[in-house]
């Protein structure tokens, strides 16, 4: 996104099972606040702000993006809203209804832990698409053909213009030029490369001047 003329902030975040659901989540939280807090001093437009997630990160770019649209949501997990102006997001092969059967099973546990997920509170915290509203932010979904969540997308894609919001959703690669789960972080391959220009332009569609 920085050679597409964006400018890109690319925060980290603790794993688990350093950490348990909902902690990323707060650092996103914590870390938005401190791009609102510095905007002016790195010169950001905070007019035009955008949301990009791959993977674990589009299920949590998904999940704030129905915190930051959705008063009655973000209370229930007692954020507050910025100055930022957020126009429309990105989720690259996202993992997303995250309470659908195998979808919080091996490695994904260490951070979705068992006894914490038990509690219905944290249940319902997770369940993003509960709180979707025809607020959500106009939204690009890339995924690919042997991305092995491949259907997530495909799925958010039909929940969301169901509701009535803005959403392109594609998927790259075929039997001749197979594309693997987050292709687009490879800068060598070429549908990557399409992939995230179309990504780009979408954003600029959606730039207020």
């Amino acid at each position: 996104m920085a050679k597409r003329g964006f400018a890109f902030v690319n925060p980290n975040y603790k794993l688990g099972p350093e950490v348990s659901f909902p902690k990323e989540l707060d650092q996103v939280n914590e870390y938005i606040h401190w791009v609102a807090d510095h905007a002016d001093e790195y010169n950001l437009d905070k007019n035009n702000v955008f949301l990009v997630g791959d993977s674990a990160g589009g299920q949590m770019a998904e999940q704030y993006t129905a915190i930051l649209t959705n008063p009655e949501y973000r209370e229930k997990f007692g954020y507050e809203l910025t100055d930022l102006k957020f126009r429309a997001v990105a989720l690259n092969s996202p993992a997303t209804f995250m309470l659908d059967p195998g979808m919080i099973g091996g490695a994904v546990t260490a951070y979705f832990k068992p006894e914490v997920m038990a509690d219905e509170k944290n249940l319902d915290l997770l369940n993003t698409e509960k709180y979707i509203t025809k607020d959500f932010l106009p939204t690009f979904i890339s995924t690919a053909n042997q991305d092995f969540i491949h259907d997530c997308a495909v799925r958010l894609d039909g929940f969301l213009r169901a509701k009535g919001i803005e959403v392109i959703q594609k998927s790259w690669g075929d039997e001749n030029h197979p594309e693997p789960h987050v292709f687009l972080i490879n800068q060598k391959d070429d549908l990557a490369k399409e992939a995230n220009d179309e990504e780009a332009e979408f954003f600029k569609k959606h730039i207020v001047k």
